[in-house]
């Protein structure tokens, strides 16, 4: 059972209700995420890194016990998106998640384009498992010619 929700608070009666895992944003079986902000940067809404500082902080307080994944924003620099992943390692996230597929428009058909379509996800799955301890998963934009290579760039999976 998978809950969606921007509200931290939704998330204790869905888990009640059996829900086991719970995104903020997008919600999903034993864990919880933060992320999968698509719907929103389709409505001119993005979320900041404090926003979302703050939101895993509420759910962190609200569930304690559950795995907690939070997906960084595409829309901020790469630097931006390591320092971010690295602040809510402090937070007590348990995975970090790329994401960044929906900003990227190829130019080349074929394997070149899926390549060029992958590149912002797997820049930021390099740099960022470079920088935290904790697991990088890599989403968004991938294919069967690019999750390997999201692997080989330091993401636990994808």
């Amino acid at each position: 059972i998978c809950v969606s929700s921007v509200d931290p608070l939704a998330f204790a009666p869905a888990v009640e209700a059996g829900a086991q895992m719970v995104r903020i944003l997008n919600l999903q079986a034993n864990w919880i995420e933060i992320g999968n902000y698509d719907s929103f940067y389709e409505l001119g809404i993005q979320f900041s890194p404090e926003q979302i500082l703050k939101l895993t902080q509420e759910t962190r307080r609200i569930l304690p016990f559950l795995t907690l994944s939070v997906t960084i924003p595409h829309t901020l620099t790469l630097p931006d998106q390591v320092k971010l992943a690295e602040l809510l390692e402090e937070e007590g996230a348990d995975i970090i998640q790329t994401e960044g597929g929906k900003c990227s428009t190829p130019t080349k058909p074929g394997v070149l384009g899926l390549i060029e379509k992958a590149t912002p996800t797997l820049a930021a799955a390099y740099s960022i498992s470079r920088a935290v301890t904790v697991p990088v998963m890599c989403s968004s934009g991938l294919s069967a010619v690019t999750a390997p290579m999201a692997l080989t760039a330091g993401a636990a999976g994808v």
